[in-house]
């Protein structure tokens, strides 16, 4: 039974009963992450006060690793390995009209086949 077969037949029981519909599936799905993420952050609060941290240390802390992050990525300087040339046949130039690379095979290794134009109906 899925979600919307169980709130039909709560809508029925409720009706039978004269009591009042529960709502339908999904409609506080937002309102239950607002309250779960709340929940988390209430908790990771309360254990860094009963650790003797600070309780707003872990956005900093995320912040400054993301920050660290870039930064290295931006002032790490190029490697000659990372200009190096491709070797592979995927990786070879290709003619994109016949899908051939530069040496005239295909990136599978076989010869390129001419191409044919297509048979004309008069």
């Amino acid at each position: 039974m899925n979600a919307s077969q169980q709130h039909l037949l709560d809508a029925y029981r409720a009706a039978q009963h004269g009591t009042p519909t529960p709502p339908a599936p999904g409609r506080h799905d937002w309102q239950t992450v607002a309250e779960l993420r709340d929940t988390v952050r209430d908790d990771l609060r309360f254990r860094a006060v009963t650790e003797g941290r600070p309780a707003h240390t872990y956005r900093r802390a995320a912040l400054a690793r993301t920050v660290a992050a870039l930064m290295a990525r931006l002032t790490a300087p190029f490697t000659s390995a990372a200009r190096a040339p491709h070797t592979t046949a995927e990786a070879r130039p290709r003619d994109t009209a016949r899908g051939t690379t530069a040496r005239g095979t295909t990136a599978r290794g076989t010869a390129a086949q001419p191409r044919t134009s297509p048979a004309r109906c008069n």
